[in-house]
């Protein structure tokens, strides 16, 4: 089983959004509704798959704050 990176989106720009994770930015792609700067998402091959809830992402990305 593979997990698909999680990051936090920093900007929006129409279907286009920047994310972190782990400490580095990626450029993605993204047709999920609903997004707002802060929130967290699923991607894979530069592609925003689905949006996250915050506590779960912190969850996996063992950052408990």
């Amino acid at each position: 089983m593979c997990q698909a990176p999680i990051g936090k989106v920093l900007s929006m720009d129409g279907d286009r959004i920047t994310v972190e994770c782990k400490g580095k930015r990626a450029g993605l792609k993204s047709f999920v509704t609903g997004l707002a700067i802060g929130d967290y998402v699923i991607f894979s091959s530069n592609i925003a798959v689905d949006k996250i809830e915050k506590e779960e992402a912190l969850l996996i990305l063992g950052d408990r704050k």
